[in-house]
């Protein structure tokens, strides 16, 4: 069920949010209520979401069900239930493509699922949710490539001295 708000469906989240906010007052706008949706639509089980559920606020829900890819969002799902991220952690580790990084999203679909589905089941975590490839952050980076740029020009100074001064000597 689509309702993004295209097509037949585009007046229902208006109209449905003018009838709960008179209800019940303020937190159904439209955005809401698509974002109420979407999460419906991609934490279907309710045994998962109800653990998630006793964990995650709707923060961390609103920036998680809207990752594409549904392993992604068992990942951070249940790094989220198992190390207690804030939502401001959340988003952190997204931006920074924490899964990406990650042993495990080097795997095959099947053999990561398997590892998410024993994470939720065992709360152990295993060395490939934990072993990340070293990104090193922005400022280190210019900082290692002026220091190899500096390291180069020192070193094409010594040869050009010491070109001058065989020059000299022939």
């Amino acid at each position: 069920m689509n309702m993004s708000g295209h097509g037949w469906g585009a007046g229902i989240f208006h109209t449905l949010s003018g009838q709960l906010t008179a209800e019940f007052g303020r937190g159904f706008s439209e955005r809401n209520l698509a974002s109420m949706v979407r999460f419906a639509e991609v934490f279907p089980e309710i045994k998962i979401l109800h653990t998630l559920c006793a964990k995650l606020s709707w923060s961390h829900f609103r920036r998680i069900i809207y990752l594409d890819d549904p392993l992604k969002r068992d990942f951070y799902a249940e790094m989220c239930r198992l190390e207690q991220w804030s939502a401001r952690t959340l988003n952190d580790k997204v931006q920074s493509m924490l899964f990406e990084r990650t042993t495990l999203s080097k795997k095959p679909d099947k053999l990561i699922a398997m590892e998410l589905k024993q994470l939720r089941e065992e709360d152990k975590l295993t060395p490939d949710l934990v072993f990340r490839e070293e990104v090193l952050p922005k400022k280190q980076l210019v900082k290692k490539l002026h220091q190899v740029v500096t390291l180069a020009r020192q070193r094409l100074q010594t040869h050009d001295k010491e070109t001058i001064e065989d020059r000299m000597q022939s």
